[in-house]
């Protein structure tokens, strides 16, 4: 059920890049889904560069990107498939390198834009040392690190290499679980954010610790955690997966409790938390983070599937999603 969701999801984010471009250029005739779709996974692949390798790679764009791509395979034909997963593998090889001339260190940080150069942060994943947590990559739970491993995660469940699963396992063990930026409760948050004009209106201190929310933390954050914790064949104990689907659970229900607004049942994109009463919300409730939510609920309710158990915190995540 997952694969098919998430492969229709990915086939309606492509067909909807097309048919945009295809209101710029209406000499494009393309009737058939498979169609648009072969066609947008052609120009972002040739153009990897951006697509994929945008600031040295590891970003969470390019993360939604390859995994659109691999959840997109199983639509195209063979000869395009096959296409598609050699420039894939180009660059998800690039990251594993430890050192050449166009590999950079995975703290790397590049102007916003392509960039010429591959950090080697798959390589660090699967070899080590640990990253300091003062490394700007980890400034957020998966912008510019901790979501990209869901590439390895989506080339492992399709070729099968046992070091594309240790990739996808390290992020999660090493830095997802632990992040060390989160509330009191444990929900992954910020050093800055929005929302200082309503702690000052309240008098109110801030906590030494990370108090920012930030909805686009829900996806970026859960999305490879809940993918692991469904995996029965990626080498994790049922314990372990369920510990990961407690986690995912309970933040999503956090996030919800945190930014819902019930006069109109959206999100604020922001929040900072001010006190276990109180929690002061940013000016919008922007779209696209209102769409982060909703793909992160996705993937947590998929993954409780897998657990029985979790049946009550499952039902909470459908009310607040509702």
């Amino acid at each position: 059920m997952g694969h098919d969701f998430r492969s229709v999801a990915a086939a309606i984010i492509l067909t909807e890049i097309s048919l945009r471009a295809m209101a710029v250029d209406s000499s494009k005739d393309m009737s058939d889904p498979i169609d648009v779709i072969t066609s947008v996974g052609n120009t972002l692949l040739s153009n990897d560069h951006t697509f994929i390798n945008w600031e040295g790679g590891f970003t969470y764009g390019a993360a939604v990107v390859v995994d659109g791509l691999y959840e997109s395979m199983q639509l195209v034909k063979d000869t395009v498939q096959k296409r598609w997963r050699a420039t894939l593998t180009k660059n998800l090889e690039a990251y594993t390198e430890k050192s050449h001339d166009e590999i950079v260190p995975c703290t790397k940080s590049f102007a916003y834009g392509p960039a010429g150069k591959y950090r080697n942060c798959a390589h660090v994943l699967s070899n080590g040392p640990r990253l300091s947590w003062n490394a700007s990559c980890l400034g957020t739970i998966g912008d510019r690190f901790g979501m990209f491993p869901i590439a390895y995660l989506q080339r492992y469940l399709m070729e099968g290499r046992s070091m594309d699963i240790t990739i996808a396992s390290a992020a999660v063990v090493d830095y997802v679980m632990p992040y060390p930026n989160t509330l009191p409760d444990g929900t992954f948050s910020r050093l800055s954010g929005c929302c200082d004009a309503d702690r000052s209106a309240h008098g109110v201190q801030p906590p030494s610790r990370a108090v920012y929310l930030w909805a686009d933390d829900q996806y970026m954050g859960l999305a490879l955690l809940a993918r692991l914790a469904a995996c029965e064949r990626c080498n994790a104990t049922r314990g372990i997966r369920l510990q990961w689907a407690k986690r995912a659970a309970a933040m999503q229900v956090a996030f919800a409790e945190y930014l819902h607004d019930p006069t109109d049942m959206l999100r604020f994109h922001g929040a900072k938390w001010i006190n276990a009463s109180f929690t002061a919300h940013s000016c919008c409730k922007w779209g696209r983070a209102n769409g982060w939510g909703l793909l992160s609920t996705v993937e947590v309710l998929l993954a409780m599937e897998k657990f029985p158990e979790l049946a009550t915190l499952r039902v909470s995540i459908i009310l607040h999603a509702t």
